[in-house]
């Protein structure tokens, strides 16, 4: 006999089994203290006609049981009581026939206790669980609308300039040691490629430029980067990542600092009337926004080293890559000389920059080849170069396209552009390709860059849009 059992209560939030081989019963409010035998008649046997019997209850938290010998021996003589108890998994204290009210009660709330930490524990498990669920819902919600966008717009392995702020007359000089320079950037870093800012006047060829990305609230983006500025010229310089940033869009700002001896001068942009998006340099806000261009590609995908083409890279055997933008400006060579410029093309021709495809677009002719050059170019035993190459228009006639690298300042006109182009590779309407020249005399100092595209059609079309998307370069090792 229980002594002192009390029916349940309205509005208990917890069970406790109680063996009915125990002398007393714990004094608990509100928890619902249940004879093991109640339990057993208030379960509802729920197998199909036929099969042994399988007991279930209506919903009730059980917090554990406190039984004697007798009452556990009970229990386990009770097969479909048993298996009910296995499938609840709540925990049983043994205790002696004659334990009184007190031991009981501490033995109770030891119970509950241990239940509600591990509420506690289940309750964060699932927070974190939930947590993760959602930033991994956003990354790919996030990467796939950026997948889309890259594949749509691109089809390609370049790289798009997200948003830039023009250099103007404004600048700001660093020195090393100082705080340096914080800037809000005007885009997500979702996807975020490099970082270009842009150089004012040369510095100490000691120098060096370090960006980090930084968070409003929380961790650094990714690692620092740091460029250094040994024979550098007045112009942009990039910032390039390891891999193209990835993770949920957010805000961000370029923290950039300067060592080395001297100082470094940055050309500032515009004035801005948000202020938001005003530089502050050494804890102090300028009126104008620093001057920078931002790019982005594919998020994840691992980036191969940059070049920029006023600047000769080492050479180390290294494939670097060249965007479209930093070749810029295109020009296209004449037929004949500089008086009869574009004299005897009786179609439309073009040789531009396309700036929302970062790439050049060369427009053909079927009467001859059209030549774009892009001048002085830096190299130092340059052994390879290529070209990812993109007839664009899905109406376009098959065009053929070939590259050349000449000496600086040697090709003038369309014949002497023709005998450094490398052999002819036709693309058909919405095609990708690619087009490459070596060389077995390695090519140092400056070089121009010669883009040649030619109909092979036989009716002009205003819209054979031929583009020259990323480059690459290879310098070196030198021979011998």
């Amino acid at each position: 006999m229980i002594v002192g059992a009390r029916p349940p209560e309205a509005g208990t939030l917890f069970t406790l089994l109680l063996g009915e081989g125990l002398k007393y019963s714990p004094e608990l409010a509100g928890v619902n203290v249940l004879p093991l035998s109640k339990w057993i008649a208030s379960a509802e046997n729920v197998a199909r006609p036929g099969d042994p019997p399988q007991l279930a209850t209506a919903n009730a938290t059980i917090v554990g049981a406190l039984f004697s010998e007798a009452d556990a021996e009970m229990l386990a003589g009770h097969s479909a009581a048993r298996a009910l108890a296995d499938a609840l998994q709540f925990p049983v204290v043994i205790c002696d026939e004659e334990s009184s009210e007190t031991h009981l009660s501490r033995e109770a709330f030891r119970l509950m206790a241990d239940h509600a930490a591990g509420l506690t524990l289940e309750a964060a498990q699932e927070r974190a669980a939930l947590a993760l669920l959602r930033k991994q819902h956003m990354e790919m919600q996030s990467a796939y609308v950026q997948v889309e966008e890259f594949a749509y717009h691109s089809l390609a392995p370049k790289f798009t300039r997200t948003q830039e702020f023009r250099n103007h007359d404004e600048s700001v000089e660093l020195k090393a040691g100082e705080q340096g320079i914080l800037q809000r950037l005007p885009f997500s870093t979702h996807s975020m490629a490099a970082l270009d800012v842009y150089l004012k006047a040369e510095a100490s060829d000691d120098g060096r430029l370090t960006l980090t990305l930084k968070r409003g609230v929380g961790p650094d983006f990714a690692e620092p980067v740091a460029v250094s500025l040994k024979g550098v010229t007045p112009g942009w310089i990039r910032f390039p990542f390891v891999r193209v940033l990835k993770g949920a869009p957010g805000d961000a700002f370029a923290a950039i600092s300067y060592q080395g001896a001297g100082s470094v001068t940055l050309a500032l942009s515009h004035p801005s009337p948000v202020e938001d998006y005003c530089v502050q340099v050494n804890g102090e806000q300028r009126p104008f926004p620093l001057a920078l261009r931002g790019f982005r590609g594919l998020p994840g995908a691992p980036l191969p080293p940059m070049q920029m083409p006023r600047m000769a890279p080492p050479p180390d055997g290294s494939t670097r890559m060249v965007m479209a933008l930093d070749l810029w400006p295109i020009r296209m060579l004449p037929r004949l000389h500089r008086r009869a410029k574009f004299f005897g093309y009786r179609e439309y021709v073009s040789a531009d920059y396309w700036d929302a495809e970062n790439a050049f677009m060369v427009h053909p002719s079927t009467e001859r080849p059209v030549v774009g050059i892009l001048r002085n170019v830096s190299v130092s035993a340059l052994t390879r170069v290529s070209a990812v190459i993109h007839l664009a228009n899905a109406k376009a006639d098959p065009v053929a396209f070939a590259l050349g690298v000449a000496p600086a300042g040697k090709v003038r006109r369309l014949g002497q552009a023709m005998r450094h182009l490398n052999p002819w590779t036709v693309l058909a309407a919405g095609e990708f390709g690619t087009t490459e020249q070596r060389f077995s005399n390695p090519l140092g100092g400056k070089v121009d860059l010669l883009l040649a595209t030619s109909s092979e059609g036989r009716e002009a079309n205003t819209k054979a849009w031929a583009l020259f998307r990323d480059f690459s370069f290879t310098n070196g090792p030198t021979a011998g």
